[in-house]
Order: structure tokens, then C-alpha cells, then sequence
């Protein structure tokens, strides 16, 4: 464990450049500061004490802002060499903006935060309470998910929470366990409702729902127009019980089918459970592009090291911290095999994607720190 971290800090320090951390530190990675992975990195730059890291994580903090776009969305990433910034995929890096600026006390950015607060709330496009996205609008940037998205919902309700809205984070919260908790059926009070086409849109999510119940013991993946994603999303899951989205009961049964199912074999962890098949409602020709999306490859049900990282962190918000230090030990073997791999196949284990990847580095440090040291953000 003691080597693996040795390393995830190297890597970090591999991937520091003038205006910040770049996604990957070989020259054949990624060379663009990637929001949602640049700030992942700056939380692991906090815990490290480093200053120089922590000096890089501001200036990815300072780079991302200086792109932010009036209305307040942050880019995807900014090309470390031409300053250019790409705006795809960009909901979740916007909402990993908010939680760092918060978690790091960096009042300088606090009004762009607040910008960027505002920008997010206008993707709740039904006054639902919760964000919808279009279809691959996050960091499954070649998957499927779309509407209304678990993992881009944990997050939003983590963002308000941190940033002090807790009335607004109530309101998530409440909409979260309507529209990606099935595993109990709670009924929809439609006694006060008169419009008929809100009673009828009412009494169908009530059926659609029922035809769910005791199905799926676990947060959906994701929630569209009379359909739903039902795999295991586990970033999404594991990001709900460590921001306290869930009750004991739920904790349980997240943890349980995660178990029953290998998510965290033969290295941690899974992106999703199980993976989607050619033919299937879900599958997609794009999966087949660089053949990245294949089962058991990349999004679909492939092993990366980042999702092992928050896993950890999880097992150990949940008291169990001998499984924590079993998973930590498991995702140290990677770490020193593959140098920060980006991902791995998730049957053989075998490494793919880049190596001295800074969000496998930084989600390890962050792990090891609040494993070993007690040392956590959460």
C-alpha cells in the first residue's frame, strides 16, 4: 500500500502542468485539463499536503474558470497547449467544480460557483427537482444514460449540500428516492392534483414503477420519457451511500448485490453490472468505436481503478473498514502493476486505456489517506 501510494504521487506529479493537471501523465495520454478528472485530482492535491500539487490544483481551478461561460457551465477540458476549451460531456465537471471550490474553502471562486449553481439548476427541465442530461453527457461520454442521471444527481445533491442550500438538497433528495429507488414501492399522492394530464403522467409512473418493485434492490442507473436504465451504475451507487443519500436498509442492499456480484473482482471496481449486450434495448453501434465499449470494456462493465478509489472511501463511511483496507490493498496491486492505469477488462483484469491515469491516482491517495491516516474529505 505504502509503495502504490508512492507511485499515485508521482503520477500526480507527472500530470502537473502551468495551468493545471492534465488527464494523463505519458505522452501518449490525454493532455487536456479534464474537469471532472483535473478536480478529482485536487481533492487528492488537499489530503497529500504537497504544495506544489496543491498549487497545480489551483491553477486547474483557475484555468476552469477563466472558461466558464457567462450563463456558468464549466468546459469538459482545456487543451494544455492550445488554450482551447471543449464544452461536451460537461454536466458532471461543473458539478465537481462546485464540490472542490467548497471542499478546498477557495472563497475566491465562490461566486463562480454560485454561477455555476445557477447554470445547473436550469437543467432541471421538468421542475422535477432533478437534473436531466442528453445521452452520453458526463463521464460515460460514449454510453447510454440519459434524462434524469444517478450519478449526476448524487452529485448536485452533494454540491447544494456543500454549498449551504440545504433546502434545495431536501428537495433532491426526496425526488432521488421517487424516481431511482424502486426497491419499495411508495405510492404517488395524487390527491391534489387536478390538472389531468399531471394525474395521468402520475398514475403511469405509478404502474411503470410497480413493474420494478423488488427487481432492482439498488439505486437506478437512470430514469428517461416511460423508460429506465436498471443496471448497477456503481460510481453512482457508491457515491450515494458516501454522501448519505441512502438509509441503512438501502446501504445494505447496495452493498449486498455489489458482493453477490463481483463488482469489486477481480479488481475494483465495475463501472456497471451487468454489462450490455449487441442486440440488446441498450446497446449502441457507437460501442464498437476503437472497440472501447464491447462488454466488459470501458463503460460497459469495465474495471477502473478511480471507481475502486470512492469505493473505498465508502466501505470505510459505512464502518466496515476492514473491508475498506481489503479493497484498498486490492486496488494497490494495480496501482504498482500498471502504473495508474486508466481501466481494465472486467473479467481478465487486464490493463487498458493509459497508464499514470490522475484520477486512478488521485482516487488511490484519497483512499489511502483515509484508510491509513483517518485523513478524509467526506
Amino acid at each position: 500500500m505504502d509503495q502504490a501510494y508512492q507511485i499515485a504521487l508521482n503520477t500526480l506529479r507527472a500530470c502537473c502542468t502551468p495551468i493545471g493537471f492534465k488527464a494523463s501523465g505519458k505522452i501518449d495520454g490525454y493532455s487536456e485539463i479534464w474537469a471532472r478528472d483535473s478536480l478529482m485530482a485536487a481533492l487528492a492535491a488537499q489530503v497529500s499536503g504537497d504544495t506544489d500539487l496543491l498549487n497545480t490544483a489551483k491553477a486547474s481551478i483557475k484555468t476552469l474558470q477563466h472558461f466558464q461561460t457567462s450563463l456558468g457551465m464549466l468546459p469538459n477540458n482545456v487543451d494544455a497547449t492550445a488554450k482551447q476549451a471543449d464544452y461536451q460531456a460537461t454536466i458532471d465537471g461543473t458539478l465537481w467544480f462546485v464540490i472542490v471550490v467548497h471542499a478546498l474553502h477557495l472563497e475566491e471562486y465562490y461566486p463562480a460557483a454560485e454561477q455555476a449553481l445557477q447554470w445547473l439548476s436550469n437543467q432541471d427541465v421538468d421542475q422535477s427537482g432533478v437534473l436531466s442530461i442528453q445521452e452520453a453527457g458526463d463521464w460515460q461520454d460514449l454510453f447510454p444514460t440519459h434524462g434524469k442521471v444517478l450519478y449526476d444527481n448524487v452529485l448536485y445533491y452533494y454540491a447544494l449540500k456543500i454549498a449551504g442550500d440545504q433546502t434545495q438538497a431536501n428537495l433532491v433528495q426526496e425526488s432521488m428516492q421517487k424516481y431511482f429507488w424502486t426497491y419499495e414501492l411508495s405510492s404517488v399522492d395524487t390527491s391534489k392534483l387536478v390538472n389531468p394530464v399531471s394525474l395521468e403522467y402520475a398514475q403511469i409512473f405509478q404502474q411503470e414503477n410497480a413493474q420494478l418493485v423488488h427487481k432492482y434492490p439498488y439505486l437506478l442507473a437512470w430514469r428517461g420519457f416511460h423508460e429506465a436504465g436498471t443496471w448497477f451504475d456503481t460510481l453512482g451507487n457508491m457515491l450515494a451511500v458516501l454522501f448519505d443519500l441512502t438509509d441503512t436498509k438501502q446501504t445494505q442492499a447496495i452493498f449486498n448485490y455489489a458482493e453477490q456480484h463481483d463488482i469489486f473482482l477481480p479488481y475494483p471496481a465495475k463501472a456497471i453490472y451487468p454489462t450490455i449486450q449487441p442486440g440488446e434495448t441498450y446497446w449502441r453501434e457507437y460501442f464498437r468505436k476503437r472497440d472501447l465499449n464491447l462488454p466488459n470494456h470501458y463503460h460497459n462493465g469495465g474495471s477502473w481503478p478511480f471507481i475502486g478509489g470512492w469505493s473505498v472511501l465508502t466501505l470505510l463511511k459505512d464502518k466496515q473498514k476492514n473491508k475498506a483496507e481489503t479493497l484498498l490493498n486490492k486496488l494497490a496491486e494495480i496501482i504498482i502493476q500498471t502504473d495508474c492505469n486508466e481501466w481494465l477488462d472486467g473479467m481478465t483484469g487486464q490493463p487498458l486505456g493509459r497508464a499514470q491515469q490522475v484520477w486512478s491516482a488521485a482516487l488511490y491517495i484519497l483512499a489511502y489517506r483515509a484508510v491509513r491516516d483517518k485523513v478524509t474529505l467526506f
